[in-house]
C-alpha cells in the first residue's frame, strides 16, 4: 500500500538521486508567496555586474488566520553551494504547510553563478533568518518556533546558524537572533575537516575552520534530527556520529537517524522520501510545533496529493 501511494514521487534532496524531478518543485513553488529579503547592488551574476534580489518563498496554510502567531520552518537546498534553486524544497514546504506551519524556502547566493563563496552564502542565510524573525508578525509566525531544515550543504549553511558566531552586517547590538529552535538536517555538510568533508579545505580555504559547525559545538544548542546514508561520500556516518557524540557530551539532543546502503541524497527512493518527512514530522511534533500524530501511511498520502497537484499544474 506505501509503495503504491508513493511510487511517482520524486526525490529533491541530493545530487546524486536517480528519482530527482525538477518539474514537481517548480511547479510547486508556484503556490508561494515571495519576499525580497536581501538586496546586494553590485553582484557579479553569470558574468555581468548587476542588482540581485534575494527571495523567501513562502508557504502557507489554508486555515491561516489573522494574529496566528504559527510554527516555522527555514528550508535551505543544497547543491554544493554552487547549485540548486528554493523550488528543492517546495514539496517538503507544501508537506508542512498542510500540516499546519508556514514554511519558507531560502534563496541564497550560488558560487559558480554569483562568483562568491560559502562564507557569502552563509552571509545571506543569516540575513533571511533574521529578516523572517523581524516580520515575524506579517508572516503570522511565532519567532521563538522557527526550525532550520537543510539538505547537504544547505544542511550545512543551517548548522552554521546554530553554531557559528553572527559575522553578518548587522551582528551585535541589538540585532535579532539567527539561532534557530531546531534542526532538521538531511545528509549535510557538518564538518568540513579532513574527516568529514574532505573537499572542505580546497572549497572554503584557509578559513575553513571558520566554517565547521561540527568544531563549534557548545551547550544549549538547539535539538537536532540527521538523516543520512551509510555509504554517503560528502557527508561520511563517522563525522556524523563523531558530531552526535559533541552533542551529547555537551548535554543537548541530538538523533541519527541511519540509511543503510543509502548514498549521498538521502531521499532517493520514494520510500527514503517518505520516510524522511514522516521522521521530521514526528521530530517536529515532539517539540510542539506540530498538533496531532500521523502515521507514515497518512504521510505518504499527503506527500501524494501535492503531487498530483503538481502534476495537474504542469
Amino acid at each position: 500500500m506505501l509503495y503504491m501511494a508513493v511510487a511517482s514521487l520524486p526525490a529533491l534532496y541530493g545530487e546524486d538521486s536517480e528519482w530527482h524531478n525538477e518539474e514537481v518543485g517548480r511547479a510547486l513553488i508556484g503556490n508561494a508567496k515571495t519576499s525580497v529579503y536581501r538586496t546586494i547592488e553590485k553582484q557579479w551574476y553569470r558574468d555581468a555586474e548587476t542588482q540581485v534580489d534575494l527571495r523567501l518563498y513562502v508557504f502557507e496554510p489554508d486555515d491561516l488566520q489573522a494574529g496566528d502567531r504559527r510554527p516555522a520552518a527555514l528550508f535551505i537546498h543544497g547543491g554544493a553551494w554552487r547549485t540548486g534553486h528554493p523550488s528543492k524544497g517546495a514539496l517538503l514546504c507544501e508537506y508542512l504547510a498542510s500540516r499546519g506551519m508556514v514554511a519558507i524556502s531560502v534563496q541564497y547566493r550560488l558560487t559558480r553563478a554569483h562568483k562568491v563563496t560559502p562564507f557569502e552564502c552563509a552571509d545571506d542565510v543569516r540575513a533571511a533568518m533574521r529578516w523572517v524573525r523581524r516580520h515575524a508578525d506579517s508572516l503570522h509566525i511565532n519567532p521563538d518556533k522557527i526550525v532550520a531544515i537543510g539538505s547537504s550543504a544547505g544542511g550545512h549553511l543551517a548548522g552554521c546558524l546554530a553554531f557559528l558566531l553572527d559575522t553578518g552586517d548587522d551582528a551585535g547590538g541589538d540585532a535579532v537572533s539567527i539561532i534557530p529552535d531546531a534542526l532538521v538536517l538531511y545528509c549535510p555538510v557538518i564538518d568540513v575537516t579532513e574527516s568529514g568533508y574532505r573537499n572542505g579545505h580546497n572549497v572554503l580555504g584557509e578559513r575553513y575552520l571558520e566554517l565547521s559547525p561540527a568544531q563549534h559545538v557548545t551547550p544549549d544548542a538547539p535539538p537536532v534530527i540527521i538523516m543520512s546514508g551509510t555509504r554517503d561520500g560528502s557527508s561520511p556516518m563517522r563525522a556524523l556520529e563523531a558530531f552526535q557524540e559533541r552533542m551529547l557530551a555537551a548535554g543537548n539532543q541530538c538523533e541519527l537517524v541511519k540509511y543503510e546502503g543509502v548514498k549521498h541524497g538521502v531521499t532517493g527512493t520514494p520510500e527514503n522520501f517518505i520516510d524522511v518527512t514522516w521522521r521530521t514530522d514526528r521530530f517536529l511534533e515532539s517539540l510542539g510545533y506540530l498538533q496531532d500524530e500521523v502515521s507514515k501511511e497518512q504521510t505518504a498520502q499527503i506527500v501524494q496529493a501535492l503531487v498530483a497537484s503538481s502534476q495537474s499544474k504542469s
